[in-house]
């Protein structure tokens, strides 16, 4: 029973150690770039439609931003409308990911 357990928390357990390890021994958090996937531009994007939700952007580089939710939305207007905030695009194609850690699960946004 007991390895029937473990088994099923093992993902879990993995994080938690992975974690623990990490914590120690960092000093602080550096971003690390893929050399072989370099950093992508939004420039050679060509025109597209959408049946989505859109609003012109000020801070932002393109144009509009699509909104996929409703929180979404209420981001970008923040960004737009921040005093702290100089620039900002939305990840849309570009390939990029923040790892978070969610309910003992390392996930991906």
């Amino acid at each position: 029973m007991r390895r029937i357990y473990i088994t099923l928390n093992m993902n879990k357990i993995v994080q938690h150690v992975r974690n623990a390890i990490s914590d120690e021994n960092a000093e602080s958090l550096v971003p690390i770039f893929d050399s072989g996937r370099p950093i992508r531009s939004t420039r050679g994007m060509r025109t597209w439609y959408t049946g989505k939700p859109c609003e012109y952007t000020k801070k932002s580089h393109t144009n509009f931003c699509v909104y996929d939710s409703t929180w979404e939305m209420a981001e970008s207007l923040e960004l737009d409308r921040n005093s702290h905030v100089e620039a900002w695009v939305k990840n849309d194609h570009l390939g990029f990911e923040i790892a978070y850690f969610y309910q003992g699960v390392i996930k991906k946004y």
